[in-house]
């Protein structure tokens, strides 16, 4: 698809500044493909139990199966942190992880882990994710200010 005659290609990345004394470091996060993730650790499916009856029984699922929803959670862990650690590591030139493994799956869940060894803080952390989930989704902020922009350039045009 495309606009005017092009495609949108401008990428708004969120800086996060990590301040030690004198030294200020910024790591950049920036919007990611969600849909690698999903090729990468499958979505988990919901299992089903065969069942019995007079008319030939049948199956039935079972969302509330107690290892189904522990391998929900440790998906949607995973997600977390492929999400902070691809956002970073995509828009932060020179950043090198040291538990984290874009091809490794089981790596996903150190992220914490890699920016306590970076040294960041919780409070850090918590920045950090709020620039990830900033980048990567349209917040109330930036759907008022698209909305003023096109009014504002609407109203413009009708002169």
């Amino acid at each position: 698809m495309k606009l005017k005659g092009t495609h949108l290609t401008e990428v708004e990345a969120i800086p996060v500044p990590i301040i030690r004394g004198e030294e200020t470091i910024i790591l950049l996060a920036g919007p990611i493909d969600l849909e690698l993730f999903e090729t990468i650790v499958p979505e988990i499916e919901v299992p089903v139990k065969e069942t019995a009856g007079s008319l030939g029984g049948g199956v039935v699922s079972q969302p509330k199966n107690p290892a189904y929803l522990k391998a929900v959670d440790a998906r949607n862990e995973q997600r977390l942190g492929w999400m902070v650690c691809e956002s970073i590591r995509l828009h932060t030139e020179g950043l090198e992880f040291e538990f984290y493994n874009p091809d490794d799956p089981t790596t996903f869940v150190k992220w914490q882990e890699e920016f306590k060894a970076f040294g960041c803080s919780q409070i850090e952390n918590g920045r950090i994710i709020q620039a990830v989930m900033e980048a990567n989704s349209l917040t109330e902020d930036k759907v008022d200010e698209a909305r003023r922009s096109f009014l504002v350039a609407r109203r413009a045009a009708k002169r």
